[in-house]
């Protein structure tokens, strides 16, 4: 007979029937427990699990999905001293794209391409007061403050340990940011 751990014996020898339910519950657990853990994240502040269906593809958390993409090769500027309008100072490390809508369409000099697939995203509100700004109630914000206040690749690394291989966030029923966070 296999060993039972020590706090699990009473249940098991006073309860059988209830035992055996645990016992499947607690294993389902286990084997989803990258689930539980983001369900923790999710919870712990004010975002709100959404999804969208853009151009036939649908984004929902921890749904896989393909998609086509573009991706601005030039980089961003950096902010005048003092200032942070994009919050590139807490935002997540990764590449930033955009889910390419037209994906037929010629695209102008400066402008990658191709198809990605996040086998388990997270899909977000862009801002949780369904603003089109950088705030308090953004995206950047509530991650941050999901994961103890993480920035930037310490952010990224403890999304990846979360099971979560991309960032979608959604305004308007429309993607906005995506982040592919597959090199952590």
């Amino acid at each position: 007979m296999e060993r039972t751990p020590c706090r699990y014996k009473k249940l098991i020898r006073r309860e059988p029937h209830e035992a055996k339910d645990f016992i499947e519950k607690l294993s389902e657990e286990y084997m989803n427990s990258t689930n539980l853990i983001s369900e923790h994240v999710l919870l712990s502040i004010s975002l709100t699990k959404v999804s969208v269906t853009e151009n036939k593809i649908h984004f929902k958390t921890g749904k896989q999905v393909t998609f086509p993409f573009l991706k601005n090769t030039e980089k961003a500027g950096k902010p005048a001293r003092g200032q942070d309008p994009f919050q590139q100072k807490i935002e997540p490390a990764g590449r930033y794209l955009l889910h390419d809508v037209y994906p037929k369409l010629t695209k102008p000099p400066g402008w990658e391409t191709g198809t990605l697939t996040f086998k388990n995203p997270l899909v977000i509100p862009f801002n949780t007061k369904n603003e089109i700004s950088y705030n308090e109630n953004s995206w950047k914000v509530n991650l941050s403050k999901a994961f103890n206040n993480k920035k930037l690749k310490t952010l990224s690394k403890a999304i990846r340990k979360s099971g979560y291989d991309g960032i979608v966030t959604v305004l308007d029923n429309e993607t906005k940011e995506i982040v592919d966070l597959s090199m952590f």
